[in-house]
């Protein structure tokens, strides 16, 4: 087993990031009632890549242990990636949802 390694972590970084996803052009474009399953599946595409990112670094997370009053803000980013990975799960099955009721609606009309 290695022994522990401290490490300046700077959080703002990953904010950064989380908060330049959530506001990403392709994500927030409006989803328009014709059939633009390109679109959906890009989005789709972002998003599961979104959840991976954050399942892993809710893992790195985990793996490090805060030291005094860094524990705080410590457990606060925890919460603001856990939120971030619940968020892209949410969208996902919406868009799913969206996606599988204009195919069956595209069908029906061939």
């Amino acid at each position: 087993m290695t022994s522990p390694m401290k490490v300046e972590f700077d959080p703002g970084g990953m904010e950064t990031m989380m908060e330049m996803w959530r506001n990403a052009p392709e994500l927030n474009a409006p989803d328009s009632d014709e059939f633009n399953f390109k679109r959906i599946e890009t989005k789709l595409a972002l998003l599961k890549n979104y959840q991976s990112n954050a399942a892993g670094w809710n893992f790195l997370l985990l793996c490090m242990k805060p030291i005094g009053a860094d524990q705080v803000p410590m457990k606060l980013l925890m919460q603001q990636v856990a939120a971030f990975e619940a968020w892209a799960k949410e969208e996902i099955a919406s868009l799913e949802i969206l996606r599988d009721e204009l195919k069956f609606l595209y069908q029906d009309k061939k």
